[in-house]
């Protein structure tokens, strides 16, 4: 039987050095022969073209990101299904 992918969240703060952990984790897994993929929430904002001001949006809510479009591409990595990153 095939292995499923793994996941690993990672969750902090604003500037809680997220990415920087992320990125060091992918690279000790890939030098200890795993297969791995970093993604960043930062992928998932909703577009705000819109808007009149950026500067009236929260970034840092959960209204700010597309999860359904994250739950897709997390649900298609997890089937080995195609995909594309935003």
């Amino acid at each position: 039987m095939p292995k499923r992918p793994f996941l690993i969240g990672i969750c902090g703060g604003t500037c809680s050095e997220k990415s920087t952990f992320a990125k060091k984790l992918g690279k000790d897994l890939k030098a200890n022969k795993k297969e791995c993929l970093v993604i960043g929430l930062v992928n998932f904002y909703k577009s705000y073209d819109k808007m009149v001001s950026r500067w009236h949006i929260d970034y840092d809510g959960p209204e700010a990101l597309d999860w359904e479009r994250l739950d897709q591409v997390l649900e298609n990595i997890i089937n080995k299904k195609n995909y594309t990153l935003p």
